[in-house]
């Protein structure tokens, strides 16, 4: 049942024709992201801005819920956008 929203991590890692659109998709959805070399050589972490978006049927964005704002302002968002507001 599950099988069409779910994939193999692989599927989803972008491959070198899609990398090079990162930036514009990042601008595009208002994402941060930054490398920030590590405490030995070769190694990084990323530094990214956390959050989901909630999409219509049509796809466009209708919600953006932060990262650690918790349930209840995200249930008052959800139950608003389901009454059509």
């Amino acid at each position: 049942m599950l099988s069409p929203y779910v994939e193999h991590p692989e599927k989803r890692c972008p491959t070198s024709s899609q990398r090079t659109q990162l930036p514009q998709v990042a601008r595009d959805f208002k994402i941060f992201y930054k490398k920030v070399d590590g405490k030995t050589p070769g190694s990084y972490t990323m530094d990214h801005s956390a959050g989901s978006y909630v999409f219509d049927p049509k796809g466009q964005i209708r919600l953006y819920n932060r990262y650690g704002s918790g349930p209840v302002g995200l249930t008052a968002d959800v139950k608003a956008l389901l009454k059509g507001a």
